[in-house]
């Protein structure tokens, strides 16, 4: 999912406020403020999700994507677009192995073996023990076995950044910031390519 932002509100009431009649003006200026905007997002987006998974800023970021600003249509018509979404994008399966969110593991008073494994995906609540789980492949998966037996196994997955990214309460916030910073970033822009405009 990406995100949709309604910003003509917000265009006509600078173009208005500085009376910019130039379609060069306000291509330009849009351009830049939804890049701009974009790029402020994804930040804000990255920061919210950690806020409530236990996962770094850089892991959230890498799996975040941005599409730069670009036109289509003709003069006069012309339609500017940009996006961030969740890294996944036609993709059937959207799944995290629970590396990142392994949390150690705990004791087991008067039993013998390994204790098992304990995972903590999100920052609040405690971490949760996979009955026969163990890290493989070089310490970069957890795997669990079916049954009692060594084999068979299976790789053990919870949901990636796009779940999280599409999370009511992490979309509205971000979406509504995205929002409130496009109109002060769009003035700005706009201040910049019409004093550039007027020095001709």
């Amino acid at each position: 999912m990406a995100f949709t932002l309604d910003i003509r509100s917000d265009v006509r009431a600078v173009n208005a406020k500085l009376g910019i009649l130039a379609q060069s003006i306000r291509d330009k200026a849009i351009a830049r403020s939804l890049n701009e905007t974009i790029a402020k997002g994804k930040t804000h987006m990255a920061k919210e999700i950690t806020s409530e998974y236990r996962l770094t800023s850089a892991k959230v970021k890498e799996r975040l994507i941005i599409s730069r600003a670009k036109g289509t249509g003709g003069f006069g018509n012309l339609r500017l677009t940009a996006e961030l979404r969740g890294m996944g994008k036609g993709r059937k399966k959207r799944a995290m192995n629970v590396i990142a969110f392994v949390y150690g593991r705990r004791p087991r008073p008067g039993k013998k073996g390994e204790p098992p494994l304990m995972v903590k995906i999100k920052r609040a609540g405690s971490p949760k023990p996979i009955k026969g789980a163990f890290i493989g492949n070089k310490g970069r998966t957890v795997f669990q076995r079916i049954g009692e037996s060594r084999l068979p196994i299976k790789a053990v997955t919870t949901g990636d950044v796009p779940q999280m990214f599409n999370q009511r309460r992490i979309n509205t916030i971000v979406r509504s910031t995205m929002q409130r910073d496009f109109a002060t970033i769009y003035e700005r822009n706009a201040r910049y390519y019409l004093a550039r405009f007027n020095a001709r």
